[in-house]
This record gives C-alpha cells, sequence and structure tokens, in this order.
C-alpha cells in the first residue's frame, strides 16, 4: 500500500509538473557604474599669468558635491568653483585639475562646462575645448579654453589632469568679484 501511494504522488507530480506552463528563475544582474569626478588625488591649482608686478586680483579655486561610486566605494567631486576677486580687464588666470573615472565603465568625456550660479552671466559654448560668458547685453566678459583636447576615453581608475586658461575681456567691470562653477559631461565609451 505505501509503495503504490508513492508510485501514485510521483506519477501525479509528473504530469503536473509536465502539464505545467510556468516557470521561475531567481537571478541577480549586477551592472557596471559610470562615475566621472573632480579626483580627490590633487586639489586644484589657479595662480594669475601676469605680470606680478600687479598684485591687485586674486583667484581661488575648490571641489564642491563629494559623492561614492556605489561599485568601487571611491570618491570625488562633481563640481569645480573658480571665484575671481577683484578682476580687471585682461586679467589672466591658469587652472590646473584632475578628471578622474571612479567607476567601472569607460567613459567619454564630451566637454566641461561652465554656469554662473547667480545668473547674471550666460555661458556660450564655440566647440567643447572653448566657449565665453557674455552679460545682459551679450557683451563678453569671460573667455574659456580648455587646453586640453576634448573628448576624450577615460578608462576605469584612470586620471586625467585638465587645464583651461580665463581671460577676463575688455567688458569685464574693475574692482568685481567673478564666481562660476565648473562640471563634467560624459557619456559610456562604446
Amino acid at each position: 500500500m505505501p509503495i503504490l501511494l508513492t508510485t501514485a504522488l510521483s506519477m501525479i507530480g509528473f504530469a503536473y509538473a509536465h502539464w505545467s506552463e510556468s516557470i521561475f528563475i531567481n537571478g541577480t544582474v549586477n551592472m557596471g557604474s559610470l562615475t566621472v569626478v573632480f579626483s580627490t588625488y590633487e586639489p586644484p591649482m589657479c595662480w594669475d599669468k601676469d605680470d606680478l608686478t600687479k598684485d591687485v586680483a586674486e583667484t581661488t579655486c575648490w571641489y564642491d558635491n563629494l559623492v561614492t561610486d556605489p561599485h568601487t566605494s571611491k570618491e570625488g567631486y562633481t563640481k569645480m568653483w573658480v571665484v575671481i576677486s577683484n578682476g580687471y580687464p585682461s586679467y589672466w588666470v591658469h587652472c590646473t585639475f584632475i578628471l578622474q573615472n571612479i567607476g567601472t565603465i569607460p567613459a567619454m568625456i564630451d566637454s566641461l562646462v561652465f554656469s554662473d550660479p547667480e545668473g547674471k552671466l550666460t555661458w556660450v559654448s564655440v566647440t567643447s575645448n572653448s566657449g565665453y560668458f557674455v552679460d545682459g547685453a551679450g557683451k563678453p566678459i569671460i573667455n574659456i579654453e580648455v587646453v586640453n583636447n576634448v573628448p576624450y576615453q577615460l578608462d576605469p581608475c584612470s586620471k586625467n589632469k585638465m587645464e583651461i586658461d580665463i581671460d577676463l575681456k575688455q567688458d569685464a567691470l574693475e574692482c568685481h568679484t567673478y564666481h562660476f562653477e565648473v562640471g563634467i559631461v560624459y557619456e559610456q565609451w562604446n
């Protein structure tokens, strides 16, 4: 009797499994991360390119908005600030900083983007390597040129030193403070 019951139940179970149309599979897919930042490896540096006898203006720069990549646990910043205090027309500044891919996917650095947080100046992009800020009347105020060639590929765990030149144009105000934000435009490299 127990053998007969076991045989009958296994036949019913086999028939049910054979005629059933549902199958359930559970799984997990881990994707990579795409995170390009201003590197914590080295702080940004900005200095006058003008004749040092005109020690009037001062430029400072720093990183902001710390993020952590979810896959690598590496950290970096998504913004860089540049402040030109007591600027004047024809004042030149050179800045260096490091971009780093802290993610796990190769990235294509398309360009740097510049913006005025107060909205008084508007960024006009000429190429991926240059552009300028204009005031409300459309007069050029600050010219910015990326010294390095953009776009370029940045592999995971790689760093690249970047440089920008900043030139206050003739319509820039004297004894004025200009500040702007620098961001990174990037996408997955194919």
